[in-house]
């Protein structure tokens, strides 16, 4: 009998998701358009984050936010233009019909406040693990997810 272990069930899981996951995202549009992502938590894993994103040739990276500025020297010397916010709120406030997808790379107690305001603006997101401090959250996004429709991702690091 074939046992599979849990870090290659875990590593098959994630391979398959970064094929499949966030970039179907772009199937659901028009073939032809461009996303505009924000990026909320831009230093630590966030900045790989948005590295990763900025590979992708249908996603533009269109605004960014982090509490902390001089994390953002990164991707303001990337993206020049890009505006830029210390607060998630005034980001989806200002950008709200502007961008398409966020991801959340905040520190962890955070994720589940910041995702479920960007489904509630139908918002597509990928977050960062944790993705919620308890069971209560995880029913929250559950439900906020399916009542709002958009494609959600947890980013997992597998080593």
């Amino acid at each position: 009998m074939n046992r599979i272990c849990r870090r290659d069930f875990i590593g098959a899981s994630v391979a398959a998701g970064a094929m499949f996951g966030f970039p179907s995202i772009v199937r659901g549009r028009n073939l032809n358009s461009r996303l505009c992502h924000a990026c909320i938590g831009t230093g630590g894993k966030g900045e790989s984050d948005w590295r990763n994103f900025m590979t992708h040739e249908k996603i533009d990276i269109c605004a960014a936010c982090d509490v902390d500025t001089a994390r953002m020297d990164s991707i303001r010397k990337q993206f020049p233009s890009i505006r830029a916010y210390q607060d998630w709120r005034e980001l989806f406030e200002k950008e709200g019909d502007r961008i398409d997808s966020v991801n959340v790379s905040t520190p962890d107690h955070m994720h589940t406040l910041i995702a479920v305001e960007a489904m509630r603006r139908g918002k597509h997101v990928y977050c960062q693990k944790p993705l919620c401090r308890g069971l209560n959250e995880v029913d929250v996004l559950r439900r906020e997810a399916k009542k709002s429709g958009v494609v959600t991702e947890i980013g997992a690091q597998v080593t």
